[in-house]
């Protein structure tokens, strides 16, 4: 039997000041690529963590704009989930499960190449497609009409509490500990992570890089501010350092990595 395997994608990306986002923090120009984890089973079976950017942001009214105007997305000529699948030589129509990790542009810009999918996210975040602030970041306009009838799973805050008897509780969607559904809250309403086969931990925004989740607490005010809740968001950052501790590799959405495989 063939190998499980993960893959990274980034799907566009943006640039942004370091300083800008967190005190204490030297001027640096930091580029932050939108990730796109692709999980294949070894029984063939695949499951995509999030989408990445969509191709523009045009037709998202006002709010698409503004959120252009602040963190400005970069996607070059075949970069969307749908291409970077394609070149790889995944038909998107293959993608068994996506896994939304919560509603922001930048991870929800590719829904509309899954229209086959069962797609896979938490019971406050499909809450918020409906029920949102300014401040949440949900841009309506890029989740496809058909996605209110698509098949889906919406967990509950009790699926993704599900004693595991892996390193971290929830939801395990092929009942094998290959791929476990758990809350990482803070960042965006229901937020949630994706460990994979006990050795690599999928954790969408809980922090803007590897290297910053010490800084956690040191955000400035504007990102602080549409920070769902930045209590519960330091102490996720707490505990994906203890995970580390333990071995565990966290791969946040927007590092950026050398290799695309990153199971061992």
């Amino acid at each position: 039997m063939p190998k499980a395997s993960l893959r990274h994608y980034a799907c566009g990306g943006n640039i942004h000041e370091l300083s800008q986002v967190y005190k204490g923090c030297e001027r640096e120009q930091r580029t932050f690529p939108a990730g796109v984890f692709l999980f294949e089973h070894a029984n063939g079976q695949r499951v995509l963590y999030d989408t990445g950017y969509a191709p523009s942001m045009h037709g998202t009214g006002w709010f698409g704009r503004l959120y252009s105007k602040i963190l400005k997305p970069i996607v070059n000529e075949g970069e969307t989930v749908d291409k970077r699948l394609e070149s790889d030589g995944i038909d998107p129509r293959s993608i068994g499960h996506v896994v939304l990790s919560h509603l922001h542009p930048d991870h929800i810009g590719g829904m509309r190449y899954f229209p086959e999918s069962t797609f896979v996210l938490s019971e406050q975040t499909h809450a918020s497609i409906t029920n949102h602030r300014l401040r949440d970041g949900v841009v309506t306009q890029l989740i496809p009409e058909w996605f209110d009838d698509a098949p889906k799973i919406i967990l509950s805050g009790t699926d993704l509490d599900q004693p595991s008897g892996s390193v971290v509780d929830g939801y395990d969607l092929f009942d094998d500990e290959s791929y476990i559904l758990t809350g990482l809250p803070g960042h965006a309403a229901g937020h949630i992570g994706a460990l994979v086969n006990s050795q690599a931990l999928l954790a969408g925004d809980a922090s803007w890089g590897v290297d910053l989740l010490p800084h956690s607490d040191q955000l400035k005010v504007l990102p602080r501010f549409i920070t769902h809740d930045f209590n519960a968001y330091v102490d996720t950052a707490n505990k994906l350092q203890v995970l580390a501790s333990r071995g565990i590799a966290i791969h946040l959405s927007h590092d950026a990595y050398d290799q695309q495989e990153l199971l061992g």
